[in-house]
């Protein structure tokens, strides 16, 4: 995704050992940190990573990326020029000022919670759960992760529908006998979602599954244009339909939504 015009993309103009980052507005541990357009100095004869650091600093070094930094450029450099630009900027990552425990999720809107609970157990067999996230950016990806919080052996599926209801992308129906963190390729491959709402989606055959979320009131707030609810309409065999009638808006504060991450 190396376009110049996207926030904090790395851009060589003319000669000599620099790249320049584009500015940005990045959330870091809750604070908002403005990255103004930066002239980044590169080392010849070395290959040099951009990153931001969990302080929230843009800066270079020829090691490698750091723990809990934001990634933004690889760049390659010969004795006498800068042969290699690589965009490594993720879709979806925020920077923390530590590595995340097993309970500290990625929420679906990109941020990192520091605890996590059970979202509520489907009410029987088939029911569906959505619940709303908004993608700002286009984003690409073929797998979803995220933390099982039980199983039981029922066939279970989780995936992504648009604004219309229309199903994007789900891992599938499959067995899900034991909890822990699942990363699971898509069955439709390779996914993008334009800019736009979308809702994450959970079924099950049983009611044995759960899954961990981003925790509600009186942890961490989450606020967004569909809490996690159950729809009246049901799935079948434990795999979620093509298309889904999606809830009206009703924004709300202090439920808990899914934890999840899209990803390649």
């Amino acid at each position: 995704m190396l376009d110049t015009k996207n926030p904090l993309a790395p851009i060589t103009v003319g000669s000599g050992f620099i790249v320049t980052v584009n500015p940005a507005v990045v959330l870091n541990n809750g604070a908002v940190v403005n990255i103004p357009s930066t002239i980044i100095s590169l080392t010849p004869s070395a290959t040099n990573f951009i990153h931001i650091t969990s302080a929230g600093s843009l800066t270079v070094n020829t090691t490698g990326f750091p723990a809990g930094c934001l990634p933004i450029a690889t760049v390659t450099c010969s004795s006498t020029s800068v042969t290699n630009v690589a965009d490594s900027r993720p879709d979806f990552y925020i920077v923390t000022s530590s590595t995340p425990s097993p309970t500290t999720l990625f929420a679906p809107w990109g941020g990192i919670v520091s605890s996590a609970i059970t979202t509520g157990s489907l009410s029987g067999a088939n029911k569906i759960q959505v619940s709303g996230f908004y993608v700002p950016n286009s984003v690409q990806f073929s797998k979803i992760a995220l933390h099982i919080n039980t199983g039981d052996g029922s066939t279970a599926d989780w995936g992504v529908y648009d604004s219309s209801g229309t199903l994007k992308a789900s891992v599938g129906g499959h067995a899900v006998g034991a909890g822990g963190f699942d990363d699971r390729n898509t069955s439709q491959g390779s996914v993008t979602l334009a800019v736009g709402k979308y809702y994450f989606a959970f079924t099950a055959n049983g009611v044995g599954v759960t899954l961990l979320s981003a925790a509600g009131a009186g942890t961490t707030h989450t606020m967004t244009f569909a809490v996690t609810q159950e729809l009246a309409a049901s799935s079948s065999g434990g795999a979620l339909p093509a298309t889904i009638a999606v809830p009206a808006d009703s924004w709300n504060d202090g439920s808990a939504q899914h934890a999840f991450s899209l990803h390649t």
